[in-house]
């Protein structure tokens, strides 16, 4: 590892709503990604209280590890931007070049703000719209890649950038991918049963745990490129999953599934047969995979779809998330279901909700969940591990309607 436990810059990651125990408790792909100086995937970061910002909001970003000139350890904080900053100095012809696939290179000489000449690799990570440089000397090939060895030829080629051909598949150097690399053909680890560096080692295995995050969740994060890359037919790649709207919903539907079973259960790890097995169904529902035709009907009628709530109103307000007082402040609506169930509903844009429905203590009420919306917001700009200004970003945030239920007149 590049970075050690200890000299980690925990308080640099309280900023972003990480504890010391969620950085730790990180998926072995994304801590390692990080401990070894590489980008993490897409991470979405909720209720995150912003500088400037009255409500908390949600925002999609990647993160990554470096070393200051004093030799401290910095977190680097990677939004998504709404264009590409040239800071390379890239002209026209390189910027094409990097723009039509992402594992494509531009070879650069650079001088770092220290004032030292490095040898480089530009190329263009699409999913945050971000010029990213690799210095050369610090590229590594794996040992081996689906238990083939590779020979020297193979780790040569590699480190140039060009493609590993492995039985039938071929692979390439990908500084955007959390393992270092994706098929040769597209952005995605499709394909990829184990690889092996000489410091540390990837296997399938560990999508158990994201499909766990699925539903248990990560504190305040949802690794959502991880999601991305679950469940997919052969005709979709991870890049067009993340910008599908109906993929989310189905992640979403599929996740409130599953933390209902798990509470079942008594929050037991569920089965990864289980897991799979109802994110395929919701998936399939919103038409993303090719569902099975024999059991299209039955998803008709047995999945419904949460986005609506009724019940009366017992309480609403201010208070730290899930009421845990470690936890930032966000907005609750506390409310008796139809089984006289008490339930709690969270986010920011609930207080808006209540005050234009002008909604009373015990009235019964339509809570409808309307989605996430764009929205443009003051985004921190961090150097050194330290915020020193703010740049306008895109970010989601839920939105609500609630609407009171009147009682039916009675009949004369």
């Amino acid at each position: 590892m590049i970075f050690s436990i200890d000299e980690l810059p925990y308080d640099q990651f309280a900023v972003m709503g990480l504890s010391r125990k969620d950085v730790l408790e990180l998926p072995p792909r994304t801590f390692n990604a990080l401990m070894h100086g590489e980008r993490t995937s897409l991470i979405r970061f909720n209720n995150l209280q912003l500088k400037g910002m009255e409500e908390k909001v949600t925002i999609d970003a990647k993160l990554s590890l470096t070393r200051n000139d004093a030799g401290a350890v910095v977190m680097n904080f990677h939004p998504i931007n709404q264009v590409a900053k040239n800071i390379f100095d890239l002209n026209e012809k390189e910027i094409k070049q990097l723009k039509k696939n992402e594992k494509n290179f531009v070879d650069k000489i650079i001088t770092t703000p220290s004032g030292k000449i490095k040898e480089v690799m530009i190329s263009l990570d699409q999913v945050t719209n971000e010029y990213v440089s690799i210095d050369k000397a610090q590229i590594k090939a794996p040992d081996a890649i689906n238990n083939v060895q590779l020979t020297d030829k193979q780790k040569s080629d590699f480190i140039q950038g060009k493609n590993v051909s492995i039985g039938k598949d071929q692979y390439r150097l990908n500084p955007n991918s959390e393992i270092g690399l994706s098929n040769a053909d597209s952005n995605d680890t499709r394909g990829l049963k184990d690889v092996r560096f000489k410091n540390r080692s990837y296997s399938v295995n560990e999508l158990v745990l994201d499909l766990a995050l699925i539903a248990s969740g990560l504190g305040g994060i949802v690794l959502i490129e991880h999601l991305a890359s679950l469940i997919f037919s052969p005709s979709r790649t991870t890049q067009q999953n993340l910008g599908d709207k109906k993929y989310w919903e189905a992640m979403n539907d599929a996740s409130l599934e599953l933390k209902e079973l798990k509470a079942q259960q008594r929050n037991q790890l569920l089965a990864i047969e289980k897991i799979s097995e109802v994110v395929s169904k919701h998936l399939a529902k919103f038409g993303v995979v090719d569902p099975d035709l024999d059991k299209l009907e039955q998803l008709k009628t047995n999945v419904s779809i949460p986005n609506t709530y009724s019940g009366k109103l017992l309480e609403h307000g201010h208070a730290p998330y899930e009421f845990k007082k470690d936890n930032k402040d966000s907005y609750f609506i506390k409310y008796l279901d139809k089984s006289n169930q008490e339930q709690v509903l969270w986010g920011v844009d609930l207080e808006r909700a209540v005050k234009e429905a002008k909604i009373q203590i015990n009235q019964s009420m339509e809570i409808q969940h309307l989605g996430q919306k764009r929205v443009t917001v003051d985004s921190p700009i961090m150097k050194d591990g330290k915020i020193v200004g703010s740049e306008p970003k895109e970010v989601m945030r839920n939105s609500w309607e609630i609407k009171e239920i009147k009682p039916l007149a009675p009949r004369i």
